[in-house]
């Protein structure tokens, strides 16, 4: 018998799953956490926060368990992009600065300027605006000099988290291209990059593949979590790509669809294809040999949750409506929500505009429409995003082939529907939504040989729930309307560019 242990350290909470070699999960833990300061350019957390998260989680998972000696594996998966400064025996020195923080707008603008615009973007698949680990510690550099010079390591939080497990500094290529320090191509540290920054790769983690071995849990954690002496703790990887590994994304033209409160599109390639017109990312997949082209929506659930606040009738208790009171009312407003055009730009858009100047957008509003027209408007204009990404993408060789969905939108039976319809793609929810955590748990079970391979596992562990297959007739309507969505979107920002350039000139 044998038995392995996923973590998930996210942006919101740590979740756990303890999985056996029956391929069962046995058991499954989440404590949350808050930020330290969030005042919109500052987003800070505190490391400490995560491991405790950790130590919660994991105790939860196995204080039942019958059989802690067969527990052999420990595998993390996390956000990406958040920078911890630690010394050396790993305590981080300040908060963390959380991949939302965007404080270090000059610092991006130096780069840009004496590196050039698509510098890190052809190195690491990011480019240099505000944020991310490289120009977060330029911006130390520049405000906190003596946090600067006491900092032993800079880290991101898989590699935090790996030294609170095993006492070593170990991260992934998935986090280190994050990190806008790491040579995605070559595989290796930047030094162009880290002089930048005024480091060298001393002040970083060492990084080796998805699935190697780092080390047994030190004695001291080991007692802390409750685990038993045997237990090796397995390299994980970012969150998007570890998600990739739980939902069974691992074939070339696989898309991930993760619906959170933006939508992250993922399709699964052979190579990393640069494209400085789109800036999509491309990334070193979790499986070795594959690799991911990311983009994203930045208001895909808060889109719908904006309706949810401000516009849909609540009910006689004062609660939010539900998915299923939703799709009803969206159902009753027909395809194209009767000329309704809702533009979800609430933070500019991304991937393949890229226009930060807009904003969200209602067209066409006239005294006949009702809420349920603006939910569906809602919905569809968050789904000619994606499939304008997905159409980004098909300009080349790229053909996406199927969308595998997850996050709290999948409830939406209508949305789906919708989304498919307009993409033209079959779209496949898994039973196990937090695929993240179950793709760190896989991870260690390969290596612990509880599974041959990641098709296996997902075979067994997260089966499809539901398929959703695209009406094709109702695809055709939609080309046309995505045709007049892009046509209003270019006026629309026109608009914007016009009005900001009066008050700038006022």
């Amino acid at each position: 018998m044998s038995a392995v242990i996923g973590l998930d350290v996210g942006t919101t909470g740590t979740k756990g799953v303890l999985i056996d070699d029956g391929l069962q999960i046995v058991a499954r833990s989440y404590k949350g956490y808050e930020f330290v300061g969030n005042n919109g350019s500052f987003v800070e957390q505190d490391a400490e926060d995560w491991w405790e998260a950790v130590v919660h989680v994991v105790r939860e998972c196995v204080k039942d368990y019958q059989h802690k000696s067969e527990i052999h594996g420990i595998c993390v998966s996390s956000q990406g992009a958040t920078l911890v400064c630690s010394n050396e025996k790993g305590k981080a020195l300040a908060p963390a600065c959380v991949w939302m923080d965007c404080r270090a707008d000059r610092q991006g603008e130096w780069v840009n300027e004496h590196l050039g615009e698509d510098f890190t973007y052809r190195k690491t698949g990011w480019r240099a605006t505000n944020r991310f680990n490289l120009l977060q510690i330029m911006w130390i550099r520049d405000n906190k000099k003596e946090l600067y010079q006491q900092a032993h390591k800079f880290l991101s939080t898989n590699e935090y988290i790996n030294f609170r497990l095993s006492g070593k500094f170990v991260g992934d290529p998935t986090n280190a291209a994050m990190s806008q320090l790491f040579d995605i191509v070559e595989k290796k540290w930047d030094d162009d990059l880290m002089a930048a920054c005024g480091i060298d790769e001393s002040k970083l983690a060492s990084i080796v593949d998805v699935g190697d071995p780092i080390g047994p849990i030190s004695e001291e954690t080991r007692e802390e979590l409750g685990l038993p002496n045997n237990v090796m703790v397995y390299n994980g990887g970012h969150d998007q790509y570890l998600a990739a590994v739980g939902s069974g994304a691992v074939n070339i033209g696989d898309v991930l669809l993760s619906c959170g409160t933006s939508w992250g599109v993922t399709e699964i390639v052979d190579a990393p294809y640069f494209n400085t017109d789109l800036y999509y990312s491309p990334g070193r997949h979790a499986v070795d040999g594959l690799w991911g082209l990311f983009a994203y929506t930045p208001a895909g659930g808060a889109a719908l949750e904006w309706y949810r606040q401000n516009i849909a009738l609540r009910g006689a208790d004062g609660e939010l409506i539900g998915f299923e009171d939703l799709d009803r009312s969206v159902l009753q407003s027909p395809t194209g929500a009767r000329g309704l055009t809702f533009m979800p730009h609430f933070a500019g858009t991304s991937c393949p505009t890229w226009s930060k100047n807009s904003r969200a957008t209602l067209l066409g509003l006239e005294i006949g429409h009702d809420r349920s027209d603006i939910a569906r408007a809602v919905m569809e204009g968050v789904g000619y995003e994606v499939h304008w990404i997905l159409e980004s993408l098909r300009r080349g060789e790229l053909k996406p082939n199927c969308i595998k969905s997850l996050g709290g939108a999948t409830k939406s039976r209508v949305w789906m529907q919708i989304v498919s319809n307009i993409t033209g793609l079959v779209i496949s929810n898994p039973v196990y939504a937090d695929t993240p955590v179950l793709g760190a748990a896989i991870i260690a079970g390969m290596r612990c040989a509880l599974v041959d391979s990641v098709t296996q596992a997902c075979a067994k562990l997260n089966q499809v729930s539901s398929v959703t297959e695209p009406d094709m007739a109702t695809h055709r309507e939609y080309i046309d309307l995505f045709d007049q969505y892009k046509q209003s979107f270019e006026f629309v920002r026109k608009g914007y560019t016009e009005l900001l350039t009066e008050e700038t000139q006022m």
